[in-house]
Order: structure tokens, then sequence, then C-alpha cells
């Protein structure tokens, strides 16, 4: 997601790094599955890291990974809030805040 352009234009919603290796580009991976697992992977990678000093924290993501963000947060012990962007129904606002202590070996 990017923030409003400052001549005034209306916000834009995309990924920020171009995956090449996906059918619409000639590859071999579906473009959606593709994204999906990449951020849903991304998302894992980031809450594994957090350590357990660290109560909440956010992120965006595309609408239908909801369910899928909402069980990986989990493994982490964190509830989830997410609510959809009105202008942008693709994306959403993810919150997750700690649900319990969790200990270092996750």
């Amino acid at each position: 997601m990017s923030d409003n352009d400052p001549q005034g234009q209306e916000s834009s919603y995309g990924l920020l790094m171009p995956f090449v290796t996906v059918q619409s580009k000639g590859g071999p991976h579906e473009d959606a599955a593709y994204v999906a697992g990449y951020e849903m992977g991304l998302l894992d990678a980031r809450l594994s890291v957090l350590d357990s000093y660290v109560t909440a924290a956010e992120f965006q993501i595309h609408s239908e990974s909801a369910q899928q963000a909402d069980l990986i947060a989990m493994r982490y012990g964190f509830k989830t809030v997410i609510t959809v962007y009105d202008d942008c129904p693709e994306w959403s606002h993810m919150v997750v805040t700690r649900s319990q202590a969790v200990s270092d070996d996750h």
C-alpha cells in the first residue's frame, strides 16, 4: 500500500515487488496462489521474530487471506482484528495483539 500522492491523488494499493515466475509473466506459477503464499510466508516470518515483550503489531494484507492470517497469528499467541479498507476492499488492515504469554521456544 502506498500513501497519498503529495499532489492530492487518491491512494493506490499494490505489490511492492514484482514476481517474475508467475503465469502472467510467462512463468509456471499461478499468480494469486503465488502472491498469497509469499504474503502469508512473510507474515509468518515477521510474527515468528517478535519477542514476547511485543504486545501488538499492524500489517496490511490481501482481504482474501484474512482467515489464513488469523491462523498464523494464533500460532504465535496473537488475537487479530482485521478490517477491510472501505476504499479498496481487496486490502485489509490487520492488528495483532498478544493473547497470552508466549515462551521463547514458540
